[in-house]
């Protein structure tokens, strides 16, 4: 699903995700929602995304005005936590940050 360049806001990226229920986020493949205009809101339905995803093999952030610690929300989700139920499926085999101003 490419949605680059498509002007959504934490708004629009929260729709999104929350639009897509468990079928949805059970089939998509690509995810690319560069060059946007969402922070935390966007980063964290994202997040929520990912967890429920079991079938997203690339996702591409670059370009969006993520902040370090919007970063590291979504890279803490790769690291296994056997306490947590918020750590992703090893399914992503590509995450492309780019350039987030």
């Amino acid at each position: 699903l490419d949605l680059s360049w498509c002007a959504l806001s934490d708004v629009g990226v929260c729709a999104l995700t929350e639009g897509m229920g468990t079928d949805a986020s059970q089939s998509l493949r690509h995810l690319d929602v560069s060059y946007n205009n969402f922070g935390s809101g966007g980063v964290r339905a994202i997040v929520d995304l990912l967890v429920r995803s079991k079938s997203l093999d690339a996702l591409y952030l670059k370009g969006n005005a993520l902040a370090d610690d919007e970063v590291k929300i979504l890279l803490d989700c790769y690291m296994p936590d056997p306490a947590s139920d918020r750590s992703m499926p090893a399914t992503i085999k590509v995450l492309k940050l780019g350039h987030t101003h």
